[in-house]
């Protein structure tokens, strides 16, 4: 049985399964919750057991078995870890992840059976998250595909919108 971590930002909680996206070192975690909780990696503290897993005894290389003391593939105990991440919004990030909510938010409703009016969408919506995206710069590989992604959604919203 693989391992899950169970991480909260704020009053954002989610679950993640190992081994994540950007690999199984405490740096390629970092840089995943980083992206997921639109946070500044440079300030970012993550906690395990009470313990910031920062400084020199947590090197970004490390791999996290060793971070998290894994025993095994984890089919001998509890394999849900719990983290804490804190630290500053990314403004970069940030701007993208609240586009990407809103449009989650419209598909979830839609996806409902919801009108597009009641779920708050209409063609000033779609067009002000497009600007929004399009005004973010200053952004790594990831986040412009990351946006790409986003916009693409908000232009499959708008044909369903004409349809």
């Amino acid at each position: 049985m693989p391992y899950t971590l169970q991480v909260k930002s704020g009053s954002q909680k989610v679950d993640i399964p190992l081994p994540v996206a950007g690999g199984d070192s405490l740096g390629g975690l970092k840089s995943h919750l980083a992206a997921k909780f639109a946070l500044d990696k440079s300030k970012m503290n993550v906690l395990f057991k009470g313990r910031k897993l920062n400084g020199i005894a947590f090197p970004d290389d490390l791999p996290l078995g060793e971070a998290f003391g894994f025993k095994g593939d984890g089919s001998d105990g509890d394999t849900t870890l719990q983290l804490q991440v804190l630290g500053p919004k990314d403004p970069v990030l940030g701007a993208l992840v609240d586009v990407e909510q809103q449009v989650s938010t419209a598909e979830e409703a839609i996806g409902r059976g919801e009108d597009f009016k009641s779920a708050g969408v209409d063609v000033v919506s779609l067009n002000e998250w497009s600007e929004k995206l399009d005004a973010i710069t200053g952004l790594d590989d990831a986040a412009r595909e990351r946006r790409r992604s986003i916009l693409k959604r908000i232009e499959a919203l708008e044909e369903k919108m004409k349809n």
